[in-house]
């Protein structure tokens, strides 16, 4: 038995990072592909779930955690089955159900359309982001204003109007990649973030940058962010987050 919990974190990692494929030789297949840093939560997902293989692709520095037999598919389709909250990954799932099960075909359940926050933390393991901004302002008397976000960004942009019927944040598109961003940046709003995701933790290297956001928000609550040294903290704790950890 498989605690819910873990399931609805899978299935939010999945709908940011999943894949259904749809092959034209009609093979059938599932994977989640990530840079060979993630390679600890692959095995960790194999290991939870009980089947699947973890596959290293060193020429591109990837790793990725892939099913192919049919029996382990099955079982995978019954744990997914209900808890989706994309319509793009609910569709490319249906697809993939209908081609996997044929004869003894399995009935997709309905989108859901409840938050789940544990849902949200394996999303955000995925399509979600930690940073802090720092920018000079004449307003302020350090010199700079600094802001706590968390972000996610999608294609689709109706996943992320789902989440935020649970947040206030702030939209914008990027053209170039034809993506979609929202973002939370309002004080109290990070802060509520930040508490339920110590209560629906995220798995992965992306924790990291989460915990670091989180002492960056120390900063803010006391206070401390409007100061001189309190920047330079924030600076600090900027210059080793994300792409910049070593």
């Amino acid at each position: 038995m498989i605690n819910e919990s873990f399931l609805n974190w899978l299935t939010g990692f999945i709908e940011a990072e999943g894949s259904f494929p749809d092959e034209k030789d009609g093979t059938l297949s599932f994977y989640i592909s990530q840079h060979m840093k993630s390679a600890a939560l692959m095995y960790a997902i194999k290991l939870f779930l009980g089947f699947g293989k973890v596959r290293w692709q060193f020429s591109e520095n990837m790793v990725h955690f892939v099913i192919e037999d049919k029996a382990s598919m099955i079982k995978l389709a019954n744990i997914l089955n209900g808890r989706f909250r994309s319509n793009a990954k609910y569709t490319a799932f249906v697809i993939w159900l209908k081609r996997l099960t044929k004869n003894e075909r399995i009935l997709p359940l309905s989108l859901n359309t409840v938050m789940n926050f544990d849902w949200l933390a394996g999303f955000t393991e995925g399509d979600g982001s930690f940073f802090i901004s720092i920018a000079p302002s004449r307003a302020m008397l350090s010199g700079f204003q600094a802001t706590l976000n968390i972000s996610w960004t999608q294609k689709h942009k109706d996943v992320l109007d789902f989440i935020s019927r649970s947040f206030q944040g702030s939209w914008s598109y990027n053209k170039q990649k034809d993506s979609w961003a929202f973002t939370v940046k309002r004080q109290s709003e990070v802060t509520r973030l930040l508490a339920l995701f110590e209560l629906h933790p995220l798995y992965g290297s992306k924790r990291l940058d989460y915990q670091d956001l989180c002492l960056a928000n120390k900063l803010f609550l006391t206070k401390e962010h409007l100061t001189v040294k309190g920047i330079e903290q924030l600076r600090t704790i900027h210059a080793g987050m994300n792409q910049r950890r070593p």
